[in-house]
């Protein structure tokens, strides 16, 4: 397999949904890449039809899962492998929905999983399933000048909301102390490929990017934009050593995710964040050559060839 179609959720960020699927179809990698919910299953399905890619992808299919009560036969019909690709935590999330489709049927060929806990309970179930790395857009998120010349402060930009009981506590409990010291701007942008330059441009300006816990044990997209950007990644984060796609100290500075508050606060006052500039170049460096879309999808086309002979 050189070539894939690629469903996303269109509320993906840009930087690893839209924008990212752009670069990897200038590359070559992307035949199609279609927006989910926004468009209609005849819709979908006509696209598909109409390609000549060698396989089809879905990532985050939960998201969009109506579509495969309606259009699943349909979609097998088309006779090319299904790949999906999981990078949300499915089992354990508060957010059950992840949880109840990967439950609900063995809808793929092959399955990809951004949690390898969530890989291991599908290989228990006899799927073939393999763990994969996010990706992030590099033509979109570029680095700017070297971080002794940035804001000397760390950038947030993301959702703090409850819409799942304790989904973001962690978050907010890290974010104060961090806020009222005046070591952290929060940035309160709507996610859309209309506002990603705005993300993009802060992170290349910005010394560091503050990655708080995300759901589950791996690193975010958050991560992958600010490497991409050339900021450091500044995280606090519960890991799976097998999901540690960025090593803490030689790309990143690390912090126990249950560390007290105002300690972080202190720990954070204290980075010489030019001094670190290399941990932050060490980073950038690994996007520009493992973590861009196309290498990562070429990467689970390879897989998907291998498992499926």
């Amino acid at each position: 397999m050189k070539t894939v179609d690629v469903l996303y959720h269109w509320n993906e960020p840009p930087s690893f949904g839209a924008l990212a699927l752009a670069d990897a179809q200038l590359a070559g990698v992307v035949r199609a890449a279609v927006p989910m919910i926004m468009s209609t299953s005849d819709q979908v399905l006509n696209v598909l039809r109409r390609s000549d890619s060698d396989a089809i992808l879905c990532v985050s299919p939960a998201q969009y899962g109506l579509f495969f009560d309606e259009a699943y036969r349909a979609l097998r019909a088309i006779g090319k492998p299904l790949l999906g690709f999981s990078s949300e935590w499915c089992f354990g999330n508060p957010m059950t929905a992840y949880a109840a489709f990967e439950d609900s049927a063995d809808r793929f060929d092959v399955s990809f999983y951004g949690q390898a806990c969530d890989m291991d309970v599908m290989r228990a179930r006899g799927r073939r399933a393999f763990l994969a790395h996010s990706w992030v857009s590099t033509l979109a998120f570029r680095p700017g000048p070297p971080i002794a010349q940035r804001t000397p402060r760390l950038a947030f930009i993301g959702d703090t909301n409850e819409y799942a009981p304790g989904v973001y506590s962690s978050r907010r409990r890290l974010l104060e102390p961090l806020v009222k010291r005046g070591l952290v701007d929060v940035f309160n942008i709507c996610k859309g490929v209309q506002t990603a330059h705005h993300v993009a441009h802060l992170y290349a300006n910005y010394a560091g990017v503050f990655c708080p816990a995300s759901n589950g044990r791996a690193q975010g997209i958050r991560c992958y934009e600010a490497a991409a950007a050339g900021a450091l990644i500044v995280e606090a984060q519960p890991m799976d050593p097998r999901n540690e796609f960025f090593p803490a100290d030689t790309h990143r500075i690390a912090f126990d995710p249950e560390i007290d508050a105002d300690a972080l606060a202190d720990a954070v006052a204290a980075l010489d964040f030019a001094a670190l500039q290399p941990v932050a170049t060490a980073a950038h460096q690994l996007v520009r050559q493992r973590f861009h879309c196309a290498g990562a999808l070429r990467a689970m086309l390879a897989t998907a060839d291998t498992a499926l002979r």
